[in-house]
């Protein structure tokens, strides 16, 4: 965008003003235009259009709240081939049956001392274990309010109680 006569903005082009900004005649000497060629930017005619204020949509083109009938199905067999399930691949292995029988050997092992260490929990203490939530501490005992605290805890008014 930095070039006016690459900008697709300008649907307009002055020739003159183009002579003078190629010769550096009106340039602010940075070799930037002035200000008196940016004012004749014209709008193309699809931002006129969107420019346009919308009108305002009617209640049922934003919402239909009747269904519309659904299309005829003209190739009734094709819908039944692509309703038919897949047939199952030879490599699938079908699942097992959920009452299997446990082998002996399972049946007799015993765990190492290891198995039964790492199959023990971790013993965690409490975060409140030992922690008295009665306690005062001796230094909240002898603190005493500042006349200014004084001040802000007494109501303003006092309301009778009916």
């Amino acid at each position: 965008m930095g070039d006016p006569e690459q900008s697709l903005l300008y649907d307009q082009r002055d020739p003159e003003a183009e002579g003078r900004l190629e010769t550096g005649q009106d340039s602010d000497g940075l070799g930037l235009p002035s200000a008196g060629y940016e004012s004749m930017a014209v709008p193309s005619s699809r931002i006129l259009q969107l420019a346009k204020p919308r009108a305002p949509a009617t209640l049922l083109a934003e919402w239909d709240p009747v269904p519309k009938p659904k299309r005829h199905v003209s190739d009734y067999s094709r819908l039944l081939h692509l309703a038919m399930p897949k047939a199952q691949s030879e490599k699938c292995v079908p699942d097992r049956n959920p009452r299997w029988e446990v082998l002996d050997v399972t049946k007799k092992a015993v765990a190492s001392p290891r198995i039964i260490s790492l199959a023990k929990p971790k013993e965690r203490r409490d975060a409140n274990e030992g922690h008295n939530p009665y306690h005062i501490s001796p230094a909240s005992l002898t603190a005493r309010a500042s006349p200014r605290l004084q001040e802000l805890a007494t109501p303003k008014t006092i309301t009778k109680k009916v």
